[in-house]
C-alpha cells in the first residue's frame, strides 16, 4: 500500500533586462494550462486532470497593467505565482479533488482516496499475496502563453507561446533514496519481500533506523515510538525492548490493540517527498520565444531533491530573484562581469566578448556600408551576433582551472576526406554537421573525430538547437552585396588567391584596432557606478608586407619594423593559405570559408591574445572582427567557369581525288583527298550558377577568333 499526493507549484516571471525603466504602458496577459496524469507499469491511467488558470480568461482582460515608467530597470514582474494540488480521481459523480490517495495493486492498480470509507476497505487495499512494487510514472504538460500589449496603440510588444512535457519515474527515484526504505530488489523468489520492506520491518522491531523515527512529543512523555515497537515485537513473539509487562498491558488497553489479529501493519511507515524543479528561463533576454530558447540543456537550473519529513524545498525556485545571493538565475550567462568567473564562461565561440547585459548591444540602425556589417546583427542564439570569427567549435576539458576551455580551429578537426566533407556528397563541413553523438566523455589523444563530436555537443547544450552552429553563418555572406550592378562587382579578389601581392592590395590601407606593444588597451571599468565603459584601442593602418613578404622570411620570429603582420595573415601558420590547405581539395568553396582563418580574427597579429586578463576584459567584438568587417565586400568565391573553343573547316574534293576504277564497285567515286576552302574558330566562356546539384549554365562571352 502506498499513500501519495501530488502538488504543482508554477510561476511566470517577466524581466526588464535594461538598466532604464520602460517608458511605455503595458497590459500583461498570461495563461497556464497544466495537463497531469499518473500511470503504472500496466499502462493503467490512474488519474488525470486539467488545471486551467482561473484568474482571468485569455486574452480578453489583462492580469496586470503597468503604467508608463513604472517597470524599473532590472525589475521582475510576477503575474502568476501559484500552488495547486494536482491529484484528482474520477467516479460517476464527476471529478473529485483528492489531496492524498492510496495506491492499491488490485485490478491492475487503482487510486483510493484516503477519506474513502468502506467495510471492504481491507480487501480492496491489500493484495492477496506477495509484495508487489508499483512502477508509477507522472507526466505533466504545461502550456504557457504570455502576451504584452501597448494599450494605447494595441500593438503587441512581446508574445511567448510554450508547450513542454515533464516526466518522472517515481520508483526509479525512490530506489536512489539514501535510507533504502523503498528499494525494490527482492530477497529470494518473486513473492518475497523487497529490501525496502525488510528494512521497514527491522525499524519497526527497533533493530535499526532509530534516527529516522521519532516519537510524537505532543502526547504524554513522547514514548509512542517505544510502545509501537514493543507491541509489534510482542505480536511477532519477541521480547519487548522498552516497556514492562504492566506498561505493555496498559498500552494494549489504551490503544485497543487486537491481540488475536493475524494481520497487522508495521508501525513504522516512512514518508518522503520527491521534489522536481524544472524551469524555462532565458539566457539572452533577446532570445526567449521558443521552447528550445529556454530549455536548460546544461542542467544549470533543473534540480531534483529527496526530502525527509520536516525538510523544506523553498530554495529550489528563483522566481523574481535574478540577483539574490545563492539564488541567481544561472541560465543568464552573458560575458562575465567579474574576473573570478570560470574560464569556460569566456567562450568567444559561443558569445560576443564584453556583452555583459542587454544595454551593451550596439546594433546598426541605418543602411549597411558593406557586407561585413552583417557581423553586428543578432543571430538569434544567446549573446551572439552573426559569426565572423575563426573558431569552429569548443569543448570543455578537465574538471576545472584556466585550461578547462579548448577553442578549436580547422587544424584541430579531422583531415579532409570524402566521408566527412561536403564536396563529395552534398553535406556540410564537419563542424557544421551537428549530430549530437559524442563517442566518449573525454578527449582521446590524437582522436580528432572525438574532439569534433564533443564540440557539437557543447554547442547543442549552449544554444538548445543543433542547427544553429555559428559557422553556418559563413554561407549566407555570398548572398549579399553592396554592388549596384553586376559590372560594379567585377575586379573582386578570389578567396582562393594564393599570392601575397594580390592580398596586399586588399588589406593595405585597412584600419584595424590594436593593443599590441607599444600600444595598450584600456580595460572596461567594471566597478564604476555609471556602468560599463567601452574598451579603447589604438587605430593602426595595415601596411604592405615589404621585406616580410620575401621568400624565406621567418614569420615565426619577425623583426620589429618589418610590417610582418600582413605576411602573417596570408602566409603564416594560421594564415589564409594554411587554412585553405585544410579544406577539401585545398580550396575555399564559399566566400565565408575564408573566415575560418584564425589570423583574420581570433589570432590576429594586431591583437594580444597571450594575456588572459586582456582576453577576458579588454577585447570586444568590434576589435576582433574588425578586419573581415572591412574586406569581405572586396572578396568573392570562385565561380565555376569553362572555356569552350570550337573549330570548323569547309572542304571540297581535291582535283583528281575521286576514284574511277569500277572494281570493286563499292569504292567507285570514293573521295581520297579534300581541299580546305574555309576555316572558323570561336571562343565561348560559360559560367555555372546555383548549387552543385542544380547548376545553371550562363554564357558570359562569345567571340570569333580572327584568322591572324
Amino acid at each position: 500500500m502506498l499513500s501519495l499526493s501530488v502538488s504543482n507549484l508554477f510561476g511566470v516571471e517577466l524581466w526588464n533586462s535594461y538598466a532604464q525603466a520602460y517608458q511605455g504602458s503595458l497590459d500583461v496577459r498570461v495563461d497556464v494550462q497544466s495537463d497531469f496524469l499518473m500511470t503504472n507499469q500496466f499502462g493503467t491511467l490512474l488519474v488525470s486532470n486539467r488545471y486551467n488558470n482561473p484568474f482571468y480568461p485569455f486574452p480578453e482582460r489583462p492580469m496586470r497593467s503597468i503604467p508608463p515608467g513604472q517597470w524599473s530597470g532590472e525589475e521582475f514582474q510576477l503575474p502568476i505565482f501559484n500552488n495547486r494540488t494536482m491529484l484528482q480521481v474520477f467516479n460517476r459523480g464527476g471529478t473529485i479533488p483528492v489531496p492524498s490517495a492510496i495506491y492499491t495493486h488490485r485490478d491492475r492498480g487503482r487510486l483510493i482516496p484516503i477519506s474513502w470509507q468502506n467495510s471492504n476497505a481491507t480487501n480492496v487495499l491489500f493484495p492477496d499475496n506477495g509484495f508487489p512494487v508499483p512502477r508509477l510514472g507522472l507526466a505533466m504538460t504545461n502550456r504557457v502563453r504570455c502576451l504584452m500589449t501597448d494599450p494605447r496603440t494595441m500593438r503587441v510588444v512581446d508574445f511567448v507561446n510554450l508547450d513542454f512535457v515533464s516526466g518522472l519515474d517515481v520508483q526509479d527515484l525512490l530506489d536512489k533514496e539514501p535510507s533504502g526504505y523503498w528499494i525494490a530488489n527482492r530477497l529470494g523468489h518473486t513473492n518475497a519481500p523487497t529490501e525496502g520492506v525488510m528494512k521497514q520491518i527491522l525499524v519497526s522491531l527497533g533493530v535499526e533506523g532509530e534516527s529516522d523515527w521519532n516519537s510524537y512529543v505532543g502526547r504524554g512523555a513522547g514514548r509512542d515510538r517505544e510502545e509501537a515497537i514493543d507491541l509489534f515485537r510482542e505480536f511477532l513473539g519477541f521480547r519487548p525492548l522498552y516497556l514492562s509487562f504492566n506498561e505493555l498491558a496498559d498500552a494494549y488497553n489504551r490503544l485497543r490493540d487486537p491481540r488475536k489479529s493475524f494481520r497487522r501493519q508495521v508501525p513504522f511507515s516512512p514518508s518522503v517527498r520527491l521534489v522536481k524543479y524544472e524551469t524555462l528561463q532565458a539566457n539572452d533576454p533577446l532570445v526567449h520565444y521558443t521552447f528550445e530558447d529556454l530549455k536548460d540543456n546544461q542542467q544549470l537550473v533543473s534540480r531534483l531533491r529527496i526530502l525527509k519529513p520536516g525538510q523544506r524545498a523553498d530554495d529550489l525556485h528563483n522566481l523574481g530573484s535574478l540577483g539574490e545571493p545563492g539564488r541567481k538565475n544561472q541560465r543568464y550567462r552573458p560575458w562575465p562581469s567579474t574576473r573570478a568567473e570560470a574560464a569556460n564562461q569566456y567562450n568567444i565561440a559561443h558569445k560576443d566578448p564584453l556583452i555583459r547585459r542587454s544595454d551593451d548591444w550596439q546594433f546598426p540602425t541605418n543602411k549597411f556600408p558593406n557586407i561585413g556589417w552583417l557581423g553586428r546583427v543578432h543571430r538569434g542564439t544567446p549573446w551572439q551576433t552573426i559569426y565572423l570569427k575563426g573558431y569552429v567549435g569548443s569543448y570543455e576539458r578537465g574538471q576545472g582551472g584556466d585550461n578547462k576551455l579548448k577553442l578549436l580551429t580547422m587544424e584541430d578537426l579531422p583531415d579532409p576526406n570524402p566521408t566527412l566533407l561536403m564536396p563529395y556528397d552534398g553535406r556540410s563541413y564537419p563542424f557544421q554537421t551537428l549530430a549530437v553523438d559524442p563517442l566518449t566523455d573525454e578527449v582521446v589523444a590524437g582522436n580528432k573525430q572525438n574532439i569534433l563530436n564533443l564540440a557539437r555537443t557543447n554547442w547543442f547544450k549552449w544554444s538548445g538547437s543543433s542547427g544553429t552552429h555559428p559557422t553556418n553563418d559563413w554561407k549566407i555572406l555570398e548572398f549579399f552585396t553592396t554592388s549596384l550592378n553586376d559590372n560594379a562587382s567585377k575586379g573582386l579578389l578570389s578567396v582562393n588567391q594564393a599570392g601575397l601581392a594580390a592580398w596586399s592590395a586588399v588589406f593595405s590601407g585597412v584600419t584595424v584596432q590594436t593593443n599590441m606593444p607599444p600600444y595598450s588597451v584600456q580595460m572596461r571599468d567594471i566597478e564604476t557606478p555609471k556602468g560599463l565603459k567601452p574598451a579603447k584601442y589604438t587605430a593602426l593602418t595595415i601596411q604592405p608586407a615589404g621585406r616580410a613578404g620575401m621568400p624565406g622570411y621567418d614569420l615565426a620570429n619577425p623583426v620589429s619594423g618589418d610590417n610582418w603582420q600582413l605576411a602573417q595573415i596570408v602566409n603564416g601558420a594560421n594564415g589564409i593559405n594554411a587554412t585553405r590547405s585544410r579544406f577539401p581539395g585545398g580550396r575555399f568553396r564559399h566566400l565565408g570559408d575564408v573566415l575560418a582563418t584564425p589570423a583574420l580574427t581570433v589570432q590576429s597579429p594586431f591583437l594580444d591574445w597571450t594575456n588572459s586578463t586582456v582576453y577576458q576584459q579588454g577585447l570586444d567584438d568590434f576589435a576582433v572582427e574588425r578586419i573581415p568587417q572591412q574586406v569581405l565586400s572586396l572578396l568573392k568565391a570562385d565561380e565555376p567557369r569553362v572555356t569552350i573553343y570550337s573549330y570548323g573547316q569547309s572542304l571540297r574534293p581535291a582535283e583528281g581525288s575521286l576514284r574511277t576504277d569500277p572494281n570493286p564497285i563499292r569504292l567507285l567515286n570514293l573521295c581520297t583527298n579534300y581541299q580546305i576552302t574555309g576555316e572558323f574558330a570561336a571562343k565561348r566562356v560559360v559560367r555555372f550558377d546555383g548549387s552543385l546539384t542544380n547548376l545553371n549554365a550562363v554564357v558570359e562571352s562569345e567571340i570569333v577568333i580572327p584568322a591572324d
